[in-house]
């Protein structure tokens, strides 16, 4: 089609040329648009506007495009001569016909230009040819006038913020066109309205005071075959720093860590092979894209909502996106403080808005923890104009057809629309693949209940031993697990081996307490699989929570033990910390080296490195395998505001890769002991250990720290056998456990505390006794509960069941021994608890009653207000948490008014699925009488904060004492005491220079001089020493490199190590890419590439040794895997660090550690 169009171009050049100058001045376009065309071509759509046939903002459109070709302009120019062009022009002009029109350029026909129309549809990967037509398209074309609008329309330019009804995040039509002609990947697309959306770039420049446009050009350089691929292009056509590709290597190993396109390209190639509709893929819908609703303030200083985009990252998938895939979903973070400064905002409303992206319709479904969730519907963004019902050829589900398919809404009227909105969770857990059942091995079993009805088995079924085997080899568990976590045929809970050993079949039974969601037979193949959340482990030993000492004491327990067990947990970390200082070293002795070895252990565990290297690897399957996602993020920072900073930044916590320097203290520790350093001779690892230390000690006590030995946390199950008596527990944990008198057991028994958080009530902890039942000793690491008795036994522990509920088991002595059970009327809700609530309790089939006959739009707004509904309640948890705890302050542990106020907290906690709000007059009045800045023993102890604390904290004192404000006072003396011990055990470290550290600088220095004394060794010498003149320039200018950022962080107010983490990692890792990327090799004249960095290395440590009696870290910063290697000498072993990742040290026993 282009090359038809040339001879109308040159006819046009040749009859027109004089006739569009006129018009161009007629229409006063300016001069900076027409810079915008090809030169030929720039009269085109000012001629057009002149005749009728483009409306002012269609002219507005080209002249906010930016053009490559000659091609581009004539490929963007006829998409808008469509159809409703030619119906406005022909009311406004008598010869207004799209005919007559194309006869002023020629001979152009309508079917001819719109026949190279990019294809719309992703998924039906429709395309034209440039000399055919395609007759579903046309079909789509013509549907475009007649089709009923289930959305908005598109505003004409310009418009106001606060009137449009959509979300528009998608490129103005014409550049849409482009990027759809061009097949523009999904990660490409992603990235640029990523950079428009936060001010990076714009779809179309229209002041000077605006970032610079993405052009025709830029799209040409972006075209790509792979997610991956166009990821990296567009990395380096707007990254602002040109890494040297000498250190690509380092950074390919973090980048394939974290990259999430390569794992799309994945999903797509396995969609493009897949025949089997109901075969899931276990690697489908890990990549997740994320953005932030944040409130900001227009010119005029108006509040208006707004979505930035962030960088898509990998995650775990959960049963949604492994069925739909990962573009199918949005998850927007609603965790920008300024929400909360703009109540006036009406922000449900915002979000109830359909959102354009990537030429897709997203609709939000679910909000959960300040983050609302989108599905991609499979409505028609009409390119700039309104949102269209699809074809009923068109892939995906429309909004209320996704509703449907995951809960029916007609199958589940028995219920209210609190709780029917409450399921969509059910979809959004994060969790793994596990089998896809046949639907006959799906059957029921019933409830064991109380005489008083109460459900002893709430939350539990069974699982056959042998489909429990097929998953542990599935997923490499290792022992097969007493119990999983699932979600499954819609319902929730736990499966539990079923005690039927010989059931041979691959099935599952479900009680009606697990089941959330009903459905009708055939079942969706994503609904008879099982989706795994958790296996069962115990955890050993455990720590209390500052709710349960209060529990304890208030119980009985006296303060004197609570002091010990803290005492206790604070020489433990001394102990294990820094428990070789004291001791003389002899490298050659078996002892020093059984300490380091130790004290390796204690630090691995102390910062998780095993674990945390394991989770950078693959961040997706983190919570699965179990892994803290704290490890990965420790410091809650916003992401940068710059693409450059997020497609070059570090990734948190991973290690330099030029350098070789961890960025942890413990992963650094590690690596300094195990390259053959001691504390007691370098420095800087002393330091290192010195700040953990102080650190741990410090976070312990303000934390109210106290290690129970004697205990354990695992889920708790009802008993399958059924021969536990009231108030009797079993529980058998896969390793040894301490037993009281000094040996080692697998089974607890005796009298044992059990206890659950949140606990907020005297009866939330119990004293029960545990016992052993040989009919229960193929389950370990759960705590079977008794089914007997009047009422359900995890309900007593903070209203618990069994649908994965955890447990601390507690048999540490000085607590057991004084511990009695509070009154059980305390387990019994407050008479007037409803009283203070609005309860939102509408039942389906009524709402259903009132939607029938409403439009399909109005419809999706009233499912989306339930779907939507706590967005009003997500702060009132924490408010509610605070004032229980200040009413145990004032008004005592067991008053009325705290045990109204701890079920208020729990009932909100739930209130997504009861419908239950906090009536506004109520929490007026708790805020009232129970808000306040902190209290005293939740502060952090400090003489600024103890400053502060006078003015903003609460005003009464107790007499005596609250146990917490006791327990501050002791553990600031402890913490003074454990400090001076510390202190005392560095004081004969000396400081002295590391001989293997200086010797290739020394050796350097005295072969020049030995040169010297040959004869005809002038020349070479005065080479080597040229060549090491050369190295101390270089060490020198990255040594100010090195300090001028710590003091241009201090210039800002701040230390350099109380930055974000990965701040800190780009600016050192700048550092050692400066170091080790010069000298150019090329400058040197005797020495080998190999011998400039062990010298580079050398004279670093030498260089910073001179500058002060205490060391630094510059050499370590840049220089650590050679620093190391230097370290080991004759002894190193060679390791691959994908291997020494994998590799942790195992102590025997008569170590002390297991």
């Amino acid at each position: 089609m282009i090359s038809a169009l040339a001879p109308l171009k040159h006819n046009l050049i040749s009859h027109s040329i004089s006739l569009l100058k006129t018009l161009l001045n007629l229409a006063k376009i300016k001069t900076k648009a027409l810079n915008f065309f090809p030169p030929v071509m720039k009269p085109e759509p000012i001629s057009r506007v002149s005749s009728g046939a483009y409306s002012q903002s269609q002219a507005s459109d080209l002249e906010y495009s930016t053009f490559g070709t000659d091609a581009d302009f004539w490929t963007c120019a006829a998409e808008i001569l469509d159809s409703e062009t030619v119906e406005a022009k022909a009311t406004s002009s008598s010869n207004g016909s799209r005919t007559s029109n194309s006869e002023s350029l020629g001979t152009v026909t309508t079917s001819s230009v719109t026949s190279a129309s990019p294809p719309i549809f992703e998924d039906k990967k429709l395309k034209r040819s440039l000399d055919e037509t395609d007759p579903e398209l046309d079909k789509l074309e013509q549907s475009k006038k007649k089709a009923r609008t289930d959305g908005p329309c598109l505003p004409e330019r310009p418009s106001k913020k606060s009137e449009e009804p959509f979300v528009n995040l998608s490129p103005p039509q014409l550049l849409q066109r482009f990027i759809d002609y061009r097949r523009i990947p999904y990660s490409i697309q992603w990235e640029l309205a990523r950079r428009v959306s936060r001010g990076l770039s714009s779809w179309s420049q229209q002041s000077e005071d605006e970032p610079a446009p993405i052009t025709i050009p830029n799209l040409d350089d972006l075209q790509s075959e792979t997610n991956s691929e166009g990821a990296k292009k567009i990395g380096k056509l707007y990254s602002s720093d040109r890494t040297n590709n000498t250190f690509a290597q380092f950074n390919e190993y973090e980048r394939r860590a974290t990259d999430p396109w390569p794992q799309l390209d994945k999903e797509e190639a396995y969609m493009s092979q897949c025949t089997n509709a109901e075969e899931l893929d276990p690697e489908r819908g890990r990549v997740h894209f994320l953005a932030t609703l944040i409130a900001e303030r227009s010119p005029d200083n108006k509040k208006f909502l707004k979505i930035e985009l962030n960088a898509a990252k990998l995650g775990p998938s959960n049963s949604f996106s492994r069925h739909f895939g990962s573009k199918y979903f949005l998850r927007l973070s609603m965790s920008d403080s300024r929400l909360g400064q703009a109540h006036h905002l009406n922000i449900l409303d915002y979000l109830r808005k359909p959102v354009i992206l990537c030429q897709h319709i997203f609709r939000a479904f679910y909000l959960k923890d300040q983050h609302v969730y989108y599905f991609r519907t499979n409505e028609v963004w009409d390119v700039g104009k309104q949102i269209i019902s699809p074809l009923l050829s068109s892939s995906g589900l429309s909004f209320m057809e996704f509703v449907q398919w995951h809960n029916p809404i007609e199958l589940n009227q028995r219920q209210t629309m609190a709780k029917w909105a409450s399921r969509f969770a059910l979809g959004l857990s994060p969790s793994i693949l596990g089998f896809t059942l046949d639907e006959k091995n799906i059957s029921f079993i019933k409830d064991i209940r109380s005489n008083v009805n109460s459900d002893m088995t709430d939350g539990a079924g069974y699982i056959t031993r042998h489909l429990l085997q097929k998953l542990s080899v599935l997923h490499n568990w290792g022992n097969r697990p007493s119990a999983i976590q699932v979600r499954v045929r819609g319902s929730k809970g736990l499966l539990v081996e079923n005690p039927d050993v010989k059931d041979e079949s691959l099935s599952i039974k479900l009680r009606p307490s697990l089941m959330k969601i009903d459905y009708r037979s055939p079942l969706d193949a994503t609904h008879r699989t099982i989706d795994i959340l958790h296996a069962a482990h115990a955890r050993t030993p455990t720590r209390i929570s500052t709710d349960v000492i209060i529990n304890l004491y208030e119980n009985g327990v006296k303060f004197e033990s609570l002091c010990g067990l803290m005492k206790r947990s604070i020489d433990g970390i001394i102990a294990s910390l820094i428990n070789c200082l004291g001791d003389a070293y002899d490298p050659n002795t078996l002892g020093s080296l059984k300490a380091l070895l130790a004290l390796w252990v204690s630090y691995e565990r102390a910062g998780s490195v095993i674990m945390s290297r394991r989770a950078r690897e693959d961040v997706a399957l983190t919570r699965i395998n179990g892994f803290s996602g704290d490890v990965l993020t420790k410091e809650g920072v916003q992401e940068p505001n710059g693409l450059d900073d997020v497609l070059e930044h570090s990734t948190d916590w991973f290690p330099d890769r030029v350098s070789g320097c961890p960025s942890s203290l413990e992963e650094t520790i590690i690596e300094f002991l195990d390259s053959g350093f001691h504390p007691q001779t370098c420095p800087v690892l002393r330091e290192k250990m010195h700040k953990v230390v102080r650190s741990a000690i410090s976070r312990a006590v303000e934390n109210y720290t106290i290690e129970l030995p004697f205990s354990a946390g695992a889920w708790i199950i009802p008993d399958p056998s059924g021969c536990l008596g009231s108030n009797e527990v079993f529980f058998q944990c896969s390793r040894s456990l301490p037993a009281l008198d000094g040996t080692e057991t697998h089974i607890i028994t005796g009298d044992v505390l059990i206890t659950r958080d949140p606990c907020r009530l005297p009866t939330d902890v119990q004293k029960w006794k545990a016992i052993d039942v040989p009919e229960l000793h193929q389950y370990k690491d759960v705590i079977i509960l008794s089914v007997q008795g009047p009422r359900r036994a995890a309900d007593w522990l903070a209203g618990g069941d069994y649908d994965g509920d955890k447990a601390k088991l507690i048999w540490q002595p000085e607590l057991v021994q004084d511990f009695v059970n509070a009154h059980p009327s305390f387990a019994d809700p407050p008479l007037n608890l409803d009283s203070k609530f609005e309860i939102e309790n509408k039942q389906v089939h009524e709402f259903l009653a009132e939607i029938e006959g409403c439009s399909e739009d109005n419809k999706i707004n009233e499912v989306q207000k339930y779907l939507l509904g706590t967005l009003k309640d997500f702060t009132l948890v924490g408010k509610y948490s605070n004032f229980h705890e200040v009413s145990v302050y004032t008004n005592g542990y067991k008053s009325k008014e705290t045990k109204l106020l701890a079920y208020m907290f729990t009932t909100i906690l739930d209130g997504r699925k009861t419908g239950k709000t906090v009536r506004r007059d109520v929490l007026k009045a708790d805020s009232a009488k129970y808000e306040t800045r902190q209290l005293c023993w939740k502060e952090k102890y400090t003489p600024t904060a103890q400053l502060m604390l006078r003015g903003n904290t609460f005003k009464v004192k107790r007499n005596p004492k609250f146990i917490m404000e006791k327990l501050s006072d002791y553990g600031q003396g402890l913490k003074e005491d454990s400090l001076k011990s510390v202190e005392k055990q560095i004081e004969h470290c000396t400081n002295e220079e590391d001989p293997a550290l200086t010797e290739p600088y020394k050796e350097v220095v005295q072969r020049v001089e030995h040169l010297r004394t040959l004869a005809n060794g002038d020349i070479p010498a005065s080479m080597l020493e040229a060549d090491l003149d050369l190295i101390k320039k270089h060490v020198k200018e990255i040594f100010d490199e090195h300090k001028s950022i710590h003091k241009e962080a201090a210039s800002g107010g701040v230390s350099f190590t109380s930055l974000p983490i990965g701040k800190r990692q780009d600016a050192l890792r700048k550092v050692s890419r400066d170091f080790h990327s010069k000298p150019e090799q090329s400058k040197f004249l005797l020495m080998s590439a190999n011998d400039v960095e062990r010298v580079k290395a050398s004279y670093a440590y030498v260089f910073d040794w001179k500058q002060s009696h205490s060391p630094s870290r510059f050499p370590w910063n840049v220089a650590f895997r050679s620093l190391c290697v230097l370290k080991c000498g004759e002894d190193v072993k060679p390791v691959d660090r994908r291997f020494y990742d994998h590799m942790s040290v195992k102590l025997s026993r008569s170590a002390g550690h297991s």
